[in-house]
């Protein structure tokens, strides 16, 4: 966004340089009217650059905007992607892990004794627990995405705003500019 504004900045400057020398070259060859005319079109030409220049900001805040949503969209289906792996991950190690208490109980033949029963139970539970500690992290992110959502979007509309002040401005700081010129 910057950038627009130094481009549009860059190109007023010029645009006011230009006017400046037109009306001292028409002051000095004595065109006196014309020159003056010459000064009031190139002050025109400043205004319509400054006045470019922040369109082209606002226009660039908004693309700023969209490709920091894309991204936000992004880093979201990664959060779940990887909440997804790692309770998978979850289950996983829990299944193998009961496979192996059953195993071990089986070694030593108990294999339907109350603290094999009570054991895989336990890991069952822990389990569970870890699976809804993952989906409690994942909630909290969704969360987090919603509010940079809204964060973005109201940086978005304050440019936006910012650019929409800037037009005024340009409009009312060559407004003389803007009445010789077009009178």
């Amino acid at each position: 966004m910057a950038i627009f504004s130094a481009i549009g900045s860059i190109i007023a400057g010029i645009s006011s340089a230009v006017s400046s020398a037109a009306g001292a070259v028409g002051g000095a060859l004595g065109l006196g009217g014309s020159g003056a005319n010459l000064g009031a079109v190139a002050g025109g030409i400043s205004a319509a650059a400054g006045v470019a220049g922040t369109v082209m900001q606002a226009v660039g805040a908004n693309k700023m905007a969209d490709a920091q949503e894309r991204a936000e969209r992004v880093r979201q289906t990664q959060m779940d992607l990887e909440a997804q792996r790692e309770k998978r991950a979850m289950v996983r190690r829990a299944v193998i892990t009961r496979a192996q208490v059953q195993n071990a109980a089986g070694a030593t033949d108990q294999p339907n004794s109350t603290g094999l029963q009570g054991g895989l139970g336990n890991i069952t539970s822990q389990t569970g627990q870890n699976i809804q500690g993952v989906n409690t992290g994942q909630q909290l992110g969704q969360a987090m995405f919603g509010i940079n959502r809204q964060i973005s979007s109201g940086q978005t509309l304050a440019s936006i705003g910012g650019a929409v002040s800037g037009i005024g401005n340009q409009i009312a700081s060559n407004f003389e500019t803007f009445n010789r010129v077009f009178a």
